[in-house]
C-alpha cells in the first residue's frame, strides 16, 4: 500500500482574524465617533457662549449693586461716568476683577456705565444703566437695567436705547 502525501493546509491561520476584525470595528467606529464630535461640539460652543453671557450678567449686577451702595453713601450721587471704575476700587465697593468681562478683548472697555442724570429721560421703562462692550459677544450685547434686570439685546437695540435716554 503506498502512502499518501499529506496535504498541506491551506486553512488561513487564526490569529490573522484579529487584525481583520479589529481593523473592521476601527473602520465604522471612526466615522461614528466623528459623527458624535461634529454633532456635540457646536453645542459645546453655545454653552461655552452661553455661560460668558451669564457671568458677564452677573458681575454687572455686582457693579450695580456697588454703585447703589456709593450712591446711598454719597448723598444719592454716582460716581462720573469716566472714573466711575477707579473710584469703586479705590473706595473698595468693588473688587477689580469685577470690572474685568470675562471675554475681555484688552482693550480696556469692558463695562460702559451710562450717567445718572440720562435715567429720567427713560420713560416709563427702566433706564439702561449699563451695557457691555459690544464687541464681546456675536450673539448681541448684554445690557443692564435700572431695576436690576439684565438681557442681551442685539446692537441695533442698543443704539436705540441709548437715543431714547439721550433725548433731542
Amino acid at each position: 500500500m503506498t502512502e499518501t502525501p499529506p496535504t498541506p493546509d491551506r486553512s488561513f491561520p487564526k490569529w490573522i482574524f484579529v487584525p481583520i476584525v479589529l481593523g473592521v470595528i476601527f473602520l465604522m467606529v471612526l466615522p461614528c465617533a466623528g459623527l458624535i464630535v461634529g454633532i456635540v461640539l457646536p453645542g459645546l460652543e453655545d454653552s461655552r457662549e452661553m455661560a460668558d453671557i451669564r457671568e458677564s450678567q452677573r458681575r454687572m449686577r455686582g457693579i450695580y449693586q456697588a454703585m447703589v451702595i456709593y450712591a446711598q453713601n454719597h448723598d444719592d450721587a454716582y460716581p462720573p461716568a469716566d472714573t466711575w471704575q477707579e473710584i469703586l476700587v479705590s473706595t473698595g465697593y468693588a473688587p477689580a476683577d469685577l470690572l474685568v468681562s470675562p471675554v475681555s478683548d484688552g482693550d480696556n472697555e469692558e463695562y460702559v456705565w451710562l450717567p445718572g442724570d440720562l435715567w429720567h429721560r427713560a420713560g416709563d421703562s427702566p433706564p439702561l444703566v449699563m451695557y457691555e462692550d459690544p464687541d464681546h459677544h456675536p450673539q448681541g450685547v448684554v445690557a443692564l437695567y435700572g431695576d436690576g434686570r439684565s438681557d442681551t439685546i442685539s446692537r441695533e437695540e442698543l443704539a436705540a436705547l441709548l437715543a431714547e435716554q439721550a433725548g433731542p
